[in-house]
């Protein structure tokens, strides 16, 4: 059977941080009412890791069913043959050449 690798929660851990509470000011006067101060907090977060575990019957048919399906899609027949993909190829590539070239062309006139 495969495995597939996850991310579960194996703990938590306290962690502490600081917040800065702005100046609070008057609204008619402009004059400050309390100073700006700065506060420790500590907020509980989860301690994760990575788990192998046993892929499920319905997993592995999901999978199988995806795969199948991308490679119906991969095996569509392409537009064009490899020759005519290299001619257009070519051709763009042509015309890129020319634009550059009219544009060098503008700049050494300058």
């Amino acid at each position: 059977m495969p495995k597939i690798n996850e991310l579960q929660q194996i703990s938590t851990r306290e962690e502490a941080y600081t917040v800065t509470v702005p100046a609070v000011y008057d609204e008619e006067t402009g004059e400050e009412i309390a100073p700006e101060t700065t506060e420790e907090r500590v907020r509980t977060v989860p301690v994760m890791a990575v788990v192998a575990r046993e892929m499920t019957a319905e997993e592995v048919a999901r999978m199988e069913a995806e795969g199948q399906q991308e490679g119906q899609e991969s095996e569509t027949p392409s537009e064009g043959s490899l020759e005519t993909r290299v001619a257009a190829v070519e051709g763009r590539t042509d015309e890129i050449e020319g634009v550059v070239s009219a544009m060098l062309g503008g700049i050494a006139d300058v």
